[in-house]
């Protein structure tokens, strides 16, 4: 109920003109509209506020804002063959977004079992994680996705009841949920 309220009180707030700040909507709410527009299933209005917003975000940061959120569209969709050549291209120096970006990219390969992109994948994302100093309880949820996904891809399907326990036993893993239907399915 309250993704909807949001959801209904950002339209308000963009048809009445409130949202823009000295003319530019923030990243911020371009990102928020659109992720409780997908999340309502309200994809045909979303979409179309993602390209007609366009034009309202800052310059200096709407080509990786609007890359970002039509991946995420697409990736929403499960359309992960569109999503992955717009993730690839975005580069953010906000760590947290760089993360869901990351995380985007580990899931379509999966997805898609591009394997060979994975493992490089992985071998990024560690590093990455080991070097940034500055994402608290994030670093760990993180580390413990990659734990899981590296498991996932050597255990076979009768150890996959054992590693979905092992998850299930585990408190604060990125992509949680995904990874227990990936256990579940695959």
């Amino acid at each position: 109920a309250y993704v909807r309220e949001a959801f209904d009180l950002y339209r308000d707030a963009l048809e009445t003109g409130v949202l823009p700040e000295n003319g530019y909507l923030s990243g911020f709410n371009y990102k928020n509209i659109i992720r409780l527009g997908t999340a309502l299933g309200e994809l045909a209005w979303t979409e179309n506020f993602l390209h007609t917003s366009r034009d309202i975000l800052h310059p200096a940061e709407r080509d990786m804002l609007f890359t970002y959120n039509l991946a995420y569209w697409y990736f929403q969709q499960q359309d992960y063959n569109r999503a992955l050549p717009l993730l690839q291209q975005v580069d953010f120096e906000d760590p947290l977004n760089n993360l869901d970006v990351r995380r985007m990219l580990l899931r379509s390969y999966v997805e898609l079992e591009e394997y060979s992109a994975l493992d490089s994948l992985l071998q990024s994302f560690g590093a990455y994680l080991r070097r940034q100093k500055n994402l608290g309880y994030h670093r760990k949820n993180n580390e413990k996705l990659l734990f899981f996904v590296k498991k996932l891809l050597e255990t076979d399907r009768k150890g996959r009841a054992a590693l979905r326990a092992e998850v299930e036993a585990t408190q604060d893993v990125a992509e949680r949920a995904w990874l227990l239907e990936k256990l579940r399915s695959g």
